[in-house]
């Protein structure tokens, strides 16, 4: 037995969690500058509120990185791609869409069927577009009732 055979077969360091927010992309630079900034702003949150959790919940950094469907870069199959050659074996993706259109009814769930197939093994989530979300209407409550 040689020792690279006695070595452990697991990872030092743990999987990273990374979470992908998709966009839809746009032709205008301006939309991914300011969806990288979004990304940042969602990732320093959701890091903060972790620290919040009791020890050993939620204890690794989370990285929210963008994705786009088209029209920008980079697109969900290379950044998904990304993210498995930097070891994330699970891999979430958030849809920045409001409605139920085809782009979240079919052409989500395809990219990530397609991830899945190219990527075993690692699992990729995907959940509900932020129109589904109840935090919406609360958000737009806010927003119709301000001065």
């Amino acid at each position: 037995m040689t020792h690279a055979d006695s070595e452990p077969s697991f990872p030092l360091e743990p999987a990273p969690k990374i979470v992908l927010l998709v966009a839809h992309g746009s032709r205008n630079p301006l939309a991914a500058v300011e969806h990288a900034q979004l990304c940042d702003k969602v990732q320093v949150q959701a890091n903060a509120s972790q620290g919040t959790l009791p020890a050993g919940l939620g204890a690794e950094p989370i990285q929210v990185r963008p994705a786009y469907l088209e029209l920008a870069e980079p697109s969900i199959a290379d950044a998904i791609a990304t993210a498995v050659s930097q070891g994330a074996l699970r891999i979430r993706l958030l849809p920045h869409f409001l409605n139920s259109g085809n782009h979240v009814t079919r052409d989500l769930p395809e990219a990530v069927a397609e991830a899945e197939a190219k990527h075993p093994g690692v699992s990729i989530e995907l959940v509900e577009h932020l129109g589904a979300d109840d935090g919406l209407v609360a958000l737009l409550t806010t927003r119709v009732l301000a001065d």
